[in-house]
């Protein structure tokens, strides 16, 4: 877990949003994403906070996931909040999707955004 390194402390699950606020209050950071695996995400960006629900896939491999939701939040950053957090969670379910480091399908991505829900905590 490596938000309880950056903090130096272990967390609770309902500690993660406090969290991410803190370490974007103490690094001046302004997006700050956790991936929880199979329970979502948390995000913290603009000084509000994210519950991000995960999507319900068939894994192969989890290799790369928090990736992959990285890289889907960054491809839609100059669009809302929640688009690119859709996109983030939707990169990232395509991505276990697949076996070991195979590369997500855009075709996957784009057919999971409908089922993506952000929701600002």
């Amino acid at each position: 877990f490596e938000l309880s390194r950056l903090l130096g402390r272990d967390l609770k699950k309902d500690e993660v949003p406090s969290a991410a606020k803190e370490i974007s209050e103490k690094y001046g950071i302004n997006d700050v994403l956790v991936t929880l695996g199979k329970d979502g995400a948390i995000a913290y960006v603009d000084k509000e906070t994210y519950k991000i629900d995960p999507i319900e896939v068939k894994v192969k491999s989890a290799v790369g996931a928090g990736d992959s939701f990285l890289a889907g939040f960054v491809y839609k950053r100059d669009e809302s909040v929640e688009e690119a957090l859709k996109w983030a969670v939707a990169s990232s379910s395509a991505s276990v999707m697949n076996e070991g480091t195979t590369l997500c399908k855009i075709k996957d991505v784009v057919n999971l955004l409908d089922k993506a829900t952000v929701k600002r905590i």
